[in-house]
């Protein structure tokens, strides 16, 4: 889905779901050099479908918590709860549905005061009154990873928790206000261990912050990407969010990024000349 109305809201919101950091440049701010090749190896393109899997789970995440804050809006209880100074996407839950938890410091911890279920993909929201170890590690890994950025470049920051055995894994993505355009630096993934709440990384995505610009005249949308050799889920994340196709200039080749997956592009070397 496009940013339109939604992530309006999701920006009007950010006092209470977002992060109000002031934006930096990066020094690496400047067009980056063009990458040195690198043969596509079968490694390569495993690591590539991972990403774009990885892609559309953020953005299946990402949707549900800007539809959650909507519906919220809608019954009246934002901007006005003020316990409620975050959310995160609970996948792993008693219910075998997603559900986005509205949450906030209450007397006796984090605490959720509201909840968006999506049971058969259909938003359902009750009020909430949870309070359990497991979404106050996700609410503090969240808080922890947006004061931990290496670099900013919005004044707004969108999350997404996802985990493994022993680490939370927090994605951090960069909003804006302008319908038209797209931001593509200052992307982070933040690792927490769940054991003792250590933040073990602090990884940019990306080295620069990066603006392209939506309208109807451009033909084609292109970002060097030397961070990896290949896209990642960054660049699918992207594509879904935004609903375009993105050329991703790597040491593998330019690759493209449509509708989530990434593939490599072929250039005829006839044509190239």
């Amino acid at each position: 889905m496009r940013p339109g109305n939604l992530l309006l809201i999701w920006i009007l919101t950010a006092t209470l779901i977002g992060c109000a950091q002031t934006p930096t440049t990066d020094t690496a701010a400047q067009p980056e050099p063009p990458p040195e090749p690198v043969a596509i190896t079968d490694a390569h393109r495993a690591y590539v479908r991972e990403q774009a899997d990885l892609g559309l789970v953020l953005f299946e995440k990402d949707e549900m918590a800007a539809i959650a804050t909507q519906i919220l809006f809608e019954e009246r209880v934002l901007p006005f709860d003020e316990r409620v100074d975050g959310w995160v996407v609970e996948t792993r839950g008693e219910y075998d549905f997603p559900i986005v938890y509205f949450l906030g410091p209450g007397p006796d911890g984090i605490r959720s005061y509201h909840a968006v279920g999506f049971p058969y993909g259909e938003p359902r929201y009750t009020p909430s009154n949870q309070s359990t170890e497991r979404l106050t590690g996700m609410y503090s890994a969240r808080t922890q990873a947006l004061n931990s950025l290496t670099y900013y470049c919005a004044e707004r920051y969108n999350t997404v928790v996802l985990e493994d055995e022993g680490h939370w894994l927090v994605y951090t993505m960069p909003a804006t206000l302008e319908d038209n355009v797209m931001l593509v630096g200052g992307f982070h993934r933040v690792v927490i261990d769940k054991a003792d709440d250590y933040l073990v990384a602090a990884e940019p995505l990306t080295r620069s912050c990066l603006e392209l610009p939506l309208d109807n005249n451009h033909e084609v949308l292109y970002v060097t990407h030397i961070v990896d050799d290949t896209p990642t889920a960054l660049h699918s994340f992207l594509s879904l969010s935004y609903d375009v196709t993105l050329y991703v200039g790597t040491r593998t080749g330019v690759w493209r990024a449509q509708d989530g997956q990434l593939t490599p592009v072929k250039i005829d070397a006839d044509s190239a000349h």
